[in-house]
């Protein structure tokens, strides 16, 4: 394990594992939808629907999916 030893070595290493998680994300995503668009999935789909959660434990990441609640159920705007 390599050790970081300057603000801008940490700033780096947090870009670069948000980054991949925004990727791997797009990637379960089999639509498009809002600002996400794949050619491959041209049209939005309820099935996708949900926050597609991506958890990083230093050394792995997992995916986890959770419930969006609709505008008239009180979870606002989407």
């Amino acid at each position: 394990s390599s050790s970081l030893t300057s603000l801008a070595e940490v700033e780096a290493t947090n870009l670069f594992v948000v980054s991949e998680l925004i990727v791997r994300a797009a990637q379960h995503r089999e639509e498009s939808r809002g600002s996400h668009r794949r050619l491959d999935f041209a049209t939005p789909l309820e099935k996708w629907r949900k926050r597609i959660v991506q958890r990083w434990d230093g050394s792995a990441t997992t995916t986890t999916y959770e419930p969006v609640e609709s505008a008239q159920e009180g979870g606002g705007e989407l």
